[in-house]
């Protein structure tokens, strides 16, 4: 049983890291409201998880603006 948990964990996991890469790659450059609206399935505490996961893999590059975007 344990063998099973750790291979469906393991593909959740991979499952929104690909989702938000997949994104990325389709829409470009994104902020984490962007990712909330296309994405409203995943929770608030996942995504910011996964979001941290691909920055410090190096996968992905945040990038901190001063100022808000434009309406």
């Amino acid at each position: 049983m344990e063998i099973n948990v750790t291979i469906a964990l393991s593909k959740i996991e991979y499952k929104w890291k690909a989702v938000i890469i997949y994104n990325l790659i389709h829409y470009g450059d994104q902020r984490y409201t962007d990712f909330k609206k296309l994405i409203p399935e995943i929770s608030s505490r996942i995504l910011t998880l996964k979001l941290d996961e691909l920055t410090k893999d190096g996968i992905i590059e945040r990038r901190q603006y001063e100022t808000f975007p434009q309406k």
